[in-house]
């Protein structure tokens, strides 16, 4: 069970009826975390990415938008190497992955390299073991809380390539990312999201027993439940490792109808203009 966890409050300025989420952080060379997060405005059905430092004299600084875009933004995988500082979103309605770059979160960021074409990825996650980089995700076309998806490139900016097994894992309970890879006396593992109950019940965490250009195996070790006496009782939904500590994106039902109904008329809508679509051809 997830105890003892520092509750961020949220940030001001936070959309009616929205909230935070998928956090994930670096280290400055000060000792401040700066974290990226998904900022989700029920309104728009829609999330942007925002930025946040927290100094460890003077607590946390106000939210400002980091990357937004017309279409939905989330899951902001955030890492350092080769001098600078990579941000991989989420950004399904693309059907890409994108790698980001900057110097300093508070500077912004440019688009670098679209090092996957013709996915829709769900949470891209990458990592460097042993001498080549990896990357997993799920597919919004594909079985997207179930079929685990594997690439792998010799150099961040590629060339990327699916492994031979792709998809390399088959189930709900244990496929989707959620959150930062880690190691532990030369151990690979990494969060996954485990949605058989409700979308981001819980997180598991795997262990890979084997992976390779040819092969791929991993284990459940360990479970991380919510704490149901906590004020996020509902879910654990990503855990992000930074520095000595974790990012946790913890899970509160909340009723917003008005958002709901909007969500369900435009639904609707797409259905209707999709059989008039196809009644014209």
């Amino acid at each position: 069970m997830l105890t003892d966890v520092d509750w961020v409050p949220p940030p001001a300025g936070l959309p009616k009826g929205g909230f935070a989420a998928d956090p994930f952080g670096v280290v400055a060379d000060d000792g401040a975390v700066d974290v990226l997060f998904e900022t989700f405005d029920r309104e728009r059905w829609a999330g942007r990415i925002d930025h946040r430092r927290w100094d460890p004299h003077g607590g946390w600084g106000p939210s400002r938008v980091a990357l937004t875009d017309e279409a939905h933004l989330s899951y902001p995988f955030l890492f350092a190497a080769d001098g600078s500082l990579w941000c991989v979103p989420e950004r399904a309605a693309s059907r890409a992955v994108t790698l980001y770059r900057s110097s300093a979160p508070e500077v912004g960021w440019q688009a670098a390299a679209k090092i996957i074409e013709g996915v829709a990825a769900l949470d891209p996650t990458l990592v460097w073991y042993r001498d080549r980089w990896w990357l997993w995700c799920t597919d919004a076309e594909d079985e997207p809380q179930a079929c685990l998806r594997l690439w792998s490139a010799p150099e961040l900016l590629g060339p990327w390539s699916a492994h031979p097994l792709d998809p390399v894992k088959d189930e709900r309970g244990s496929a989707r990312p959620a959150g930062t890879p880690f190691i532990v006396d030369g151990v690979l593992y990494r969060p996954a999201q485990d949605s058989t109950r409700t979308y981001g019940g819980r997180v598991v965490i795997c262990r890979i027993d084997e992976l390779d250009q040819d092969h791929y195996r991993e284990t459940v070790v360990a479970v991380v439940e919510p704490d149901r006496t906590g004020p996020y009782p509902d879910g654990v939904h990503t855990l992000a490792a930074v520095g000595e500590r974790t990012l946790v994106d913890g899970k509160r039902r909340a009723w917003a109808p008005r958002a709901r109904i909007r969500r369900i008329a435009s639904r609707q809508a797409g259905r209707l203009a999709s059989r008039l679509g196809r009644r014209a051809r």
